[in-house]
């Protein structure tokens, strides 16, 4: 068995970083939504996020956020929403949109159906691309429940940063 002592390890990492500069990943961006949102069955309808936890360069807004100026770079963006009352079968997804249309369907989307009648269904993805000033990322949810459904404002978030170094 491999044990080792938590105060020694932070106190080498703690060493580690003194040595070298520490560099923040901004921008960054952390929003989620202040009350629940219907979504309409059958069609992806824009995520409103409307409150923010984190908006380190003010580029998020309008519910999009969109890259600034002296901001071009490989960005990681990660996403979630949780939709209530999904029945059998049905499907509840989430995707990532750049400047207006849907990134890479397979890896930019997350997508679950519903194993029995009314169950809140959570959906989640995470995404890594390169964006240039003036990008925009937004977030796009879908439901085939087969009336208009809710989605969570507590489980309901969209957040990215730059990757340093890459």
């Amino acid at each position: 068995i491999n044990t080792f002592n938590l105060g020694e390890t932070i106190m080498a990492l703690t060493k580690l970083n003194a040595a070298r500069a520490l560099t923040v990943a901004t921008p960054a961006f952390h929003v989620t939504l202040s009350g629940n949102q219907t979504i309409g069955t059958g069609s992806w309808t824009k995520i409103t996020f409307d409150t923010e936890y984190l908006d380190s360069n003010g580029a998020f807004a309008s519910n999009k956020f969109t890259c600034p100026s002296d901001g071009a770079g490989t960005y990681m963006f990660g996403y979630g929403a949780r939709t209530q009352n999904v029945d059998d079968g049905e499907n509840v997804a989430i995707k990532l949109y750049k400047n207006g249309s849907a990134l890479d369907t397979e890896r930019a989307m997350g997508s679950q159906y519903s194993p029995g009648s009314n169950k809140g269904m959570s959906v989640q993805a995470t995404y890594i691309d390169t964006i240039v000033a003036t990008d925009y990322m937004e977030v796009f949810t879908y439901h085939n429940e087969g009336g208009d459904q809710a989605i969570e404002a507590a489980a309901t978030y969209f957040f990215g940063f730059k990757l340093v170094g890459v």
